[in-house]
């Protein structure tokens, strides 16, 4: 019973990677075609905002002389929104250009404070 429980899972996950890798190969060509205000598929939109907060959460830590480990990255549409603490005000803007540098990033909203001494 667990075999066959175990085995279909197994065949469960690879055929969805299957189904995602076919639909990716069929979709590219047309997603780089349509125009940029195409409408998008609530998966595809949440897709696409973790990518892009992946992407700048990437570009945070590799920021020289940014600490990173208390920001918060949320996109959305384009919109980034970085929330947290730096430990020097310094940090803040040097946050903000590196969250605009990346590729997909509209607009940064960049709410981040200064961590307070002892923190």
């Amino acid at each position: 019973m667990k075999s066959d429980i175990k085995r279909s899972t197994i065949l469960g996950a690879a055929m969805a990677c299957l189904s995602v890798a076919l639909i990716g190969l069929g979709t590219s060509a047309s997603a780089q075609d349509a125009p940029a205000s195409a409408p998008h598929s609530a998966k595809q939109t949440r897709s696409a905002n973790r990518t892009l907060s992946h992407n700048v959460r990437k570009a945070l830590t590799k920021t020289r002389q940014l600490d990173s480990s208390n920001i918060r990255v949320l996109a959305r549409n384009g919109v980034v929104s970085l929330e947290g603490t730096v430990p020097e005000s310094e940090q803040i803007d040097r946050a903000g250009a590196a969250a605009s540098s990346v590729s997909g990033v509209v607009r940064v909203n960049n709410n981040l404070t200064m961590r307070e001494e002892g923190s």
